[in-house]
């Protein structure tokens, strides 16, 4: 049997492992895959999709603790074991953030790291946005687990070694991000749709440096193996039979929206006959505390912890003003709750018609039955231009089987 060519697939946070775990999933049947999590938090025993891929044959996930040559195996199993019981609490993080590289004590991150990326000798990088430039704007310029000693390692770009950078998001909304500062580091993107592939093209890459093959996170076959490993809602008994379950996936504050109005709006989606609403706040904006207000809502859950694949599975309907996250309840064809009047930026699904519009408060009530009696009917073929124009490069193909060809074509050039 031939052996296969090793490549390294980069973490730094959740969103990078919404988009590449997917990626991997296909890749580790063609290549040697190996998974650096470069961050604490990224740990199968806290993400159900890195736990699976774990068992996946081709894959090999390294987490921080995991890197061979470090001292202190007991202190290391002993912070990793906190790591995995961390409650997503903002000042246990902190505590841990300072914590962990005291366990580590002096160790050379950058050094051992470019040891081991010499070991595996891999024919490609994979990384989602890590750039040099935005980490070393920072104060402390790098994370001390081995961030720049990728960058010197691929800067050096021995045996015909390649950077592909697999970016998270969809262009939802109009948010400004400088695309040119991908080209010193990067000699492919694989981008998700035409939209964001003439962003690249208007920022100095050519056709050539770009890959439009659709967005990895929403790829059917990655949608039916999710299907199969996805955990269930652990409190599901509890809300009781028969409620009408409308998640809301919450959105950081990049852009200026009404978050009291949203909070009241929110309040009132809840008292709805037979509505429960499940708040998810994000993972990196606001926290649960900033929800509080909620909590004495009977109708209203805070939910930290649960999974989004499980909760939009889950779910009767969901609501967002612009997480991509409810893309995939658009994939499964749930409805779509998008509360307008709460800000003044039009999404895609918005533009599209790929959501049911609430452009009004005193309307809430009114239209959420509409949808719930049945009365309301889906815009499906909606929902599937929408598909098309933005997960989909204008054609159902399969991103990340799509990757793969061109990964394995440009390394037999």
């Amino acid at each position: 049997m031939k052996h296969k060519d090793s490549i390294v697939c980069i973490g730094r946070h959740n969103n990078d492992v919404d988009w590449m775990t997917p990626f991997i999933y296909e890749a580790s049947r063609y290549f040697e895959v190996y998974y650096l999590l470069l961050s604490p938090e990224l740990l199968p025993e806290r993400d159900f999709r890195l736990r699976s891929l774990s068992e996946r044959e081709g894959v090999k996930i390294i987490t921080i603790f995991d890197f061979p040559g470090f001292p202190g195996i007991k202190g290391r199993l002993g912070i990793r074991k906190l790591w995995s019981i961390l409650p997503k609490s903002v000042i246990w993080k902190r505590v841990l953030d300072k914590f962990t590289p005291i366990v580590f004590g002096a160790v050379n991150w950058d050094k051992i790291l470019q040891e081991y990326l010499k070991q595996i000798e891999p024919v490609w990088i994979v990384a989602d946005r890590l750039r040099p430039d935005k980490e070393s704007s920072k104060k402390k310029k790098y994370t001390p687990y081995g961030k720049k000693g990728v960058f010197e390692f691929a800067s050096n770009r021995k045996n015909h070694l390649k950077v592909l950078s697999i970016p998270h998001g969809l262009l939802l909304f109009d948010l400004p991000t400088s695309y040119e500062l991908f080209r010193p580091f990067y000699d492919k993107v694989a981008v998700s749709n035409m939209l964001e592939k003439k962003k690249f093209n208007e920022a100095g890459f050519s056709d050539r440096d770009l890959w439009c093959v659709g967005a990895t996170r929403y790829a059917s076959s990655w949608l039916e193996y999710l299907e199969k490993i996805v955990p269930a809602v652990s409190y599901a008994d509890k809300i009781g039979k028969d409620r009408y379950i409308i998640v809301f996936f919450a959105t950081k504050m990049v852009y200026e929206y009404d978050f009291e109005r949203l909070l009241t709006w929110l309040k009132v989606l809840s008292e709805i006959e037979n509505v429960f609403v499940i708040v998810q706040p994000h993972p990196r904006g606001q926290k649960r505390k900033a929800f509080k207000a909620l909590e004495s809502c009977e109708n209203v859950f805070i939910d930290t912890v649960t999974p989004a694949a499980s909760l939009i599975r889950f779910s009767d309907a969901v609501s967002t003003l612009v997480s991509s996250v409810v893309v995939e309840a658009i994939c499964l064809e749930k409805p779509l709750f998008y509360p307008k009047f709460l800000h003044k930026k039009q999404t895609a699904f918005e533009k599209e018609g790929a959501c049911i519009t609430i452009d009004d408060l005193q309307k809430t009530e009114e239209i959420v039955l509409g949808v719930k009696n049945g009365k309301s009917p889906l815009p499906t073929e909606k929902y599937k231009n929408f598909l098309k124009r933005y997960l989909y490069c204008s054609t159902e193909q399969n991103a990340n089987q799509e990757i793969v060809k061109e990964m394995i074509k440009e390394r037999d050039e």
